[in-house]
């Protein structure tokens, strides 16, 4: 069944592969524009990371790493191609394509053993693969957005733009306007100055996303978890402003950055883990024997700055953090950053 699927995509796997050797790349979309829909590429790029997943997991059942090796890169090169987009959602959807890549890199360690060339291929793509300013970008880029639908409401919201009354004598006019102040708390919303409190609230919180993705990990979870109690307790008088920064959920956002970090940094460590399997046939004891295989310092949890822990099991290895809730990997599948089972 997935050769079939692979088969008749054929020309779209060449093409994702082909493009992952572009260095730079922007695709055609409009920024300058408000779109209360998803943008087409993004959906377009998230099918393409699921057809390269299923092509690795392909290529590790036929036994072929090299060749899944490539289509992790690929599933990376994916990622990559977002990271100068300045838009919360895209940045969600780099994020997700990370992800993708992270569990297929999961599932090939799991099942083959690579060369030392493959892994520092591999450890490469890694070093590259996190954005510390990303984040703060596309906060910034929503910031801007959000300007942009302000100037639309209240373009809209302006009694003496009314085409209708534009159109009448003076007399119609009038009545027309009181007509629709009257029945219309929207037209109140924006003439009483409302409209403009809302936006400058809307600015206010968007710099304090802007300021929490600059900061330093923990530092930066710590500040979100705080940002997501205010966004709870914002009053119903900011109509607009409210529902978009709850639809953006940037708290939300923030945290799922940090637990995507983790697990890039777990990665790191498998991959050096990789080496000194390779080298001395067993698992490293403890993480300090890895300072010979490419990993001199221990990347740290992002969600309490300390290192990333590791658990020896009895078949393979689980790297991890203390997560969201701070369990530190007690679930052995849902909080543990990255599992290899060979």
């Amino acid at each position: 069944m997935i050769e079939d699927y692979l088969t008749r995509n054929d020309d779209t796997l060449a093409l994702l592969h082909q493009a992952s050797l572009v260095p730079r790349s922007r695709y055609p979309i409009d920024l300058g524009t408000l779109s209360i829909r998803p943008y087409p590429h993004l959906a377009n790029l998230l099918g393409g990371a699921h057809l390269l997943e299923a092509e690795a997991i392909n290529e590790v059942h036929c036994d072929d790493p090299q060749s899944a090796v490539v289509s992790v890169q690929s599933l990376f090169a994916l990622s990559h191609s977002l990271v100068k987009e300045p838009l919360v959602r895209s940045y969600l959807a780099r994020l997700e394509c990370q992800r993708i890549a992270i569990g297929s890199l999961q599932n090939l360690l799991s099942t083959a053993g690579l060369t030392d060339a493959q892994l520092d291929s591999i450890g490469d793509t890694l070093e590259k693969a996190e954005d510390q300013r990303g984040l703060a970008r596309a906060f910034i880029g929503q910031r801007c957005i959000g300007i942009y639908g302000f100037d639309v409401l209240g373009n809209t919201l302006d009694l003496t733009l009314l085409p209708l009354a534009r159109s009448h004598p003076l007399s119609q006019r009038v009545f027309i306007n009181l007509n629709v102040f009257f029945s219309s708390p929207a037209y109140l919303y924006g003439l009483c100055g409302l409209l403009r409190w809302d936006e400058l609230h809307y600015l206010r919180s968007m710099d304090q996303y802007i300021l929490t993705a600059q900061m330093a990990f923990p530092e930066r979870i710590d500040a979100a978890r705080d940002l997501a109690h205010t966004l709870e307790q914002q009053g119903k008088l900011h109509a607009f402003s409210r529902g978009w920064l709850r639809g953006m959920n940037g708290p939300r956002v923030i945290l799922k950055d940090a637990s995507i970090t983790a697990s890039l940094r777990a990665a790191r460590i498998a991959v050096a883990i990789e080496h000194f399997r390779l080298t001395r046939g067993e698992l490293p004891y403890t993480l300090a024997e890895l300072d010979p295989f490419g990993l001199r310092a221990l990347p740290a949890d992002p969600f309490d700055g300390q290192p990333l822990r590791y658990r020896k099991l009895a078949c393979g290895y689980a790297l991890y953090g203390v997560g969201e809730d701070g369990a530190g990997g007690s679930d052995r599948k849902k909080e543990v950053d990255f599992l290899v089972e060979r």
